[in-house]
């Protein structure tokens, strides 16, 4: 069963503001603290922010491979929140207000993977973004997978277009993170197109201070 049927997405998005998750945990593994909000911005927003990536991302074409080796068909860059237009301005505000408090934010990240890309299992650099990783999900949904760094636990979170998530704490440093080319959530395909990621870091910690 593919996950287009509009009354069965609206379905599993409403039981995903309670739930929010598929997962299978190891014994002795507790389940990390999750965070995701369905609907973080309008769809005129959307628009707006995809609108102005556009035009940043105009002649680039998609990379077949990161250096590293975890993203296919893709196209990043990273923007001060101050070149974003105002409209746009204030959404990322919002946004990074109600998740990362008076936190001050590094460059934005803009991720734009192609339909048939992917991003493999991976923990974000600590030396290079601090505590939070907050993500913003345009153009389509998709699935993140969460990978335990110890056990074989492992968690599907269903990311609704226009949603969005936040990783901290036991997420941010003990679970790694994927986004497949074709993701299914609880069995069933997800219809996953063109998507574009707008992510929100904190700055780092000094040397030496790391997670607690």
């Amino acid at each position: 069963m593919r996950f287009t049927n509009v009354r069965h997405r609206r379905s599993l998005c409403s039981a995903l503001a309670s739930e929010l998750t598929h997962y299978r945990l190891a014994a002795g593994v507790p389940r990390p603290p999750l965070r995701i909000w369905p609907d973080a911005l309008t769809a005129a927003e959307e628009v707006a922010l995809v609108e102005q990536a556009d035009t940043w991302f105009s002649g680039r074409p998609y990379e077949p491979g990161h250096f590293d080796g975890v993203a296919t068909a893709y196209r990043e860059m990273q923007r001060p929140a101050r070149r974003f237009s105002r409209t746009n301005r204030a959404v990322i505000e919002r946004l990074a207000q109600a998740t990362l408090g008076d936190k001050s934010l590094m460059p934005i990240h803009l991720l734009d993977l192609d339909a048939a890309g992917e991003i493999g299992r991976h923990v974000d650099h600590v030396e290079y973004s601090g505590a939070y990783i907050v993500g913003l999900s345009l153009l389509s949904d998709t699935v993140m997978l969460l990978h335990h760094e110890h056990s074989e636990s492992t968690i599907e979170m269903l990311l609704p277009r226009r949603s969005a998530y936040v990783l901290t704490a036991e997420t941010r440093y003990e679970w790694a993170h994927s986004i497949p080319a074709r993701p299914t959530f609880d069995g069933r395909t997800v219809e996953k197109t063109r998507r574009l990621s707008i992510l929100l870091r904190d700055h780092a910690a000094p040397t030496g201070e790391g997670p607690d």
